[in-house]
């Protein structure tokens, strides 16, 4: 009788959370279909302030290294803040990032519509740069 219990409360649990599922990525489904992603969110998880400059090119075919965007963020220890704008279409694109006027270390991603570029500033100004789903939902983003 208990085993019985115990499969039938479990089914139930699973049930509230399949449907809960379900809800939640619709809503999200139509958050996202008429607000674009922000094209990149930068993260400071350093424990003191940075300066972090972040310059976008686009590299798809005949829009070679045509500047999409150069902005500046003023990061307090553990803030973020997310890009002025947005990826509307997806592509490829090269990130030039430099924190405090060094030296900007590149990157090259190939977007989709879907995806932010989530960028992270550690201890000795270690930045590490990896493609969101935002269906995800992360914070910040």
């Amino acid at each position: 009788m208990r085993f019985e219990v115990l499969i039938v409360t479990l089914g139930m649990i699973v049930g509230i959370m399949a449907g809960i599922v379900i809800l939640c990525g619709a809503g999200t489904e139509y958050q996202y279909s008429h607000h674009p992603a922000p094209l990149y969110g930068v993260y400071n998880y350093d424990n003191v302030s940075h300066g972090v400059s972040i310059t976008v090119f686009s590299v798809n075919g005949t829009h070679n290294n045509t500047l999409v965007c150069s902005e500046i963020h003023l990061l307090e220890a553990g803030s973020h803040e997310k890009s002025s704008i947005k990826n509307d279409e997806g592509g490829e694109f090269r990130f030039e990032i430099s924190i405090d006027d060094r030296v900007p270390q590149e990157f090259t991603f190939i977007f989709q519509s879907c995806n932010s570029l989530g960028i992270s500033v550690h201890k000795e100004r270690e930045v590490q740069a990896q493609i969101i789903d935002i269906y995800s939902e992360l914070p910040g983003i």
